[in-house]
């Protein structure tokens, strides 16, 4: 019996983990699927600044904010430059679906790391751009913030996942090595 049916109808508890404190100087990224930036800039702020004062990642990743380019992403931008000013926030590290209020994905860094960030949005789907990828190249790292499909409701994406994402996306991560 696994944890579903032990639990169905009721929340699945939450795991206690505790972390390993990571030695000085180590690069930490933390990625954070928002589910809507615009609504989770307006409700959870603090959450964010909160975790940010205790963690102090170098890299934070938001996934599916489904913003589109424009005025959404600028107003956005300045949201978390106002929030986070030791972070640089660009509208160049967010990468937007074609279709308005779908997925997409963006990076934020620490100030002193702005001069070593390169940034290039991946598209690794088929058809239209999901904003599903994005990578940031540094001297001795590169960093893949990706928001991968689900197969969806019935299955429907299934074949396309297993057929077509995974094998590129492995063969993008590949190509990095």
């Amino acid at each position: 019996e696994g944890l579903y049916e032990q639990h169905k109808g009721a929340s699945i508890p939450e795991p206690r983990i505790v972390r390993a404190k990571a030695p000085a100087g180590s690069f930490k990224a933390i990625s954070w699927n928002v589910a809507g930036l615009r609504a989770f800039l307006e409700k959870r702020a603090e959450d964010l600044k909160r975790l940010v004062r205790e963690e102090k990642p170098d890299v934070i990743g938001f996934l599916e904010h489904k913003l589109q380019p424009g005025e959404h992403v600028a107003a956005c931008c300045e949201a978390l430059s106002a929030l986070l000013p030791d972070y640089a926030v660009e509208s160049s590290a967010f990468a937007c679906a074609k279709q308005k209020g779908y997925s997409g994905v963006a990076l934020i860094w620490k100030r002193e790391m702005a001069n070593k960030v390169k940034l290039q949005a991946v598209k690794l789907e088929k058809g239209a751009s999901e904003g599903r990828t994005l990578c940031m190249e540094l001297p001795k790292l590169f960093l893949v913030l990706c928001y991968v499909p689900n197969s969806g409701d019935g299955l429907r994406r299934l074949k396309e996942r297993i057929g077509q994402w995974d094998p590129r996306l492995r063969s993008y991560l590949q190509g990095l090595a």
